[in-house]
């Protein structure tokens, strides 16, 4: 029969070159597909060796935060004692100011002073009512120190108790003696050697 293939017949020619055609084409898809995977494989083995540098990249920017950070934390930490020092030295120059017209010796009624009541304002100024109190707060314990003699306070200051009593611990009777003799620096001495106020 005309265009029907039997089995064990041959093919034609054309049908055989039909088929190479088609198995050429096939090959042909096949190599190229085969290309593209190879370059895909590169270009993961390429954005992984990428992704490995970006990794130890992050790795050392992390580092250098954390050494930052830790840099920083010292900063501050050495930045808020300056602060502090400045604004301990700002608040004693302000007190020796407001002390100077005592008429003994203001470094003493430094000494002296509770400076932990001294309120400071957003300047980091102390503010006039709370030195104004901590200093009538001073001259109500120690009135000598302003030269009041006699001026009554609520309880007895320790250099009038001094000077009272009849038995004498060595630094009332040093106390005493300076008190009577009317001597600032004596005064000024004894308390520097008592450690009182320092």
């Amino acid at each position: 029969m005309p265009g029907v293939q039997t089995e064990g017949e041959p093919k034609t020619a054309e049908e055989l070159q039909t088929e190479l055609d088609a198995l050429t084409k096939t090959h042909t898809n096949l190599s190229t597909a085969h290309e593209k995977l190879k370059q895909d494989h590169r270009d993961l083995k390429a954005t992984h060796s990428d992704a490995a540098e970006l990794t130890k990249q992050i790795e050392r920017l992390h580092s250098e935060k954390a050494k930052l950070l830790k840099e920083n934390g010292e900063l501050q930490v050495a930045f808020d004692d300056y602060r502090s020092k400045v604004q301990e030295k700002d608040l004693k120059v302000s007190v020796l100011t407001a002390l100077s017209e005592v008429s003994g010796s203001p470094e003493t009624c430094l000494k002296l002073l509770d400076l932990s009541t001294i309120k400071l304002n957003e300047q980091g100024e102390p503010t006039e009512e709370s030195l104004t109190a901590a200093i009538d707060a001073l001259k109500t314990t120690d009135p000598i120190l302003f030269g009041e003699t006699t001026k009554a306070a609520p309880k007895t200051p320790p250099i009038k108790a001094a000077i009272e009593k009849q038995t004498q611990s060595a630094y009332e009777t040093e106390l005493a003696a300076a008190v009577k003799a009317g001597s600032w620096q004596q005064y000024d001495e004894v308390m520097a050697k008592y450690k009182i106020g320092a």
